[in-house]
């Protein structure tokens, strides 16, 4: 089975980040583990976002160092409220722990 995992960064702002799917490799194996890390900036002006997660098996998601969600089963997205989680106006940075169980 795959890694999957679907990141979606909303924003109030202008600012909107369309899904993207991920892979470790074409063939998975069981209790696959692999970390995703991205930086990114937030508008000065962003009143509030949201982060939403799946992946086939699960992942735990870091903002900035901070757990702000689990996503236990790639069925279904888990979803976090994140606007005081992220810096405004500067550097912030995503760090997704994902998990593959195997399939």
């Amino acid at each position: 089975m795959r890694l999957p995992v679907l990141l979606s960064t909303l924003l109030a702002t202008s600012l909107h980040a369309a899904p993207q799917w991920l892979w470790l490799t074409q063939d998975a194996t069981k209790h696959n583990a692999v970390t995703f890390r991205h930086s990114f900036e937030v508008p000065a002006n962003t009143h509030f976002a949201t982060l939403e997660v799946t992946c086939d098996n699960g992942a735990d998601a870091l903002i900035n160092g901070k757990k702000v969600l689990t996503n236990p089963d790639w069925q279904q997205p888990s979803k976090a409220e994140i606007s005081k989680d992220i810096k405004r106006g500067e550097k912030n940075e995503i760090v997704i722990h994902a998990r593959n169980k195997g399939g």
